[in-house]
């Protein structure tokens, strides 16, 4: 179900000086303020500051339905005032979920993307697809076709569980439409929302991922609901591309740094 996280101030005072609570000193400075009473004014107005900084905190609420829950336990760390959190699943123009068991055939017009097509050199081999039987395309739902910019995710097994990739057009030589087989679930952004930033983000958290894994020691599975419920840190479209472009230039110096050690 969609949901919303929202980021919002609750006074958190449990504190006792003397026979009055901190909340109460506070909103008793707050009056004085606002009277403007001497010769407390300078007083309090410092003491209120203090007391502001120390006894608001932000909590984060997560409203599914009708109900409102506090999800401040599950945010990993801090992020700027102009990011939100959200969940992948609300991040998706394309519900979360894997794709079909292939038939395969000796030649198609259609490749099957595999785990082994997601490599753990962190690139994309599409030679190593293979050719889908075309009468399996009538269970698959158009969007089931891969797009450039989608992010995938092996998803069974230990050892590739949780690996991230980004498939791009240009991986794939072929030129041949391309659809993922049961074992990769295919994460595609709203257009609001970088491609590359999600990406990059999933894939700098691949490690909490691999650890996500549920069932007998080498058949773990990587479920939809649970990368669904993964908690993105979003930032301004603007910033988006900023990162990515960062990410790139750096990638692009770890290469000429890689090429003159070959």
């Amino acid at each position: 179900m969609l949901s919303k996280i929202i980021h919002c101030p609750q006074i958190r005072c449990n504190c006792i000086f003397g026979q009055i609570t901190l909340s109460q000193i506070f909103f008793k400075c707050l009056f004085c303020l606002h009277k403007k009473t001497p010769p407390l004014y300078y007083f309090c107005e410092n003491i209120a500051l203090i007391l502001y900084r120390r006894c608001i905190h932000f909590s984060y609420y997560e409203k599914i339905g009708e109900e409102v829950f506090c999800i401040d336990e599950e945010i990993p760390y801090n992020i700027p005032d102009t990011w939100t959190w959200m969940r992948l699943e609300n991040c998706c123009v394309k519900e979360i979920r894997r794709g079909k068991s292939p038939k395969y055939t000796e030649n198609s017009n259609v490749l099957v993307f595999a785990q082994k097509c997601n490599t753990k050199h962190n690139s994309i081999d599409v030679s190593l697809a293979q050719y889908l039987d075309e009468t399996a395309l009538k269970r698959s739902p158009d969007d089931e076709y891969m797009q450039d910019g989608d992010t995938v995710i092996n998803s069974t097994g230990t050892g590739t569980l949780g690996r991230v990739g980004i498939y791009r057009n240009t991986d794939n030589t072929k030129g041949l439409s391309i659809v993922p087989d049961s074992h990769v679930t295919v994460i595609r952004s709203f257009s609001c929302i970088n491609s590359h930033y999600l990406y990059a983000f999933m894939k700098a958290h691949q490690s909490v991922l691999e650890k996500k894994g549920e069932g007998s020691t080498n058949q773990k599975e990587l479920k939809p609901l649970t990368l669904k419920e993964m908690l993105i840190a979003i930032p301004p479209l603007s910033e988006q591309k900023r990162i990515d472009k960062s990410i790139n230039i750096a990638l692009s110096h770890f290469a000429v740094i890689e090429e003159s050690l070959n």
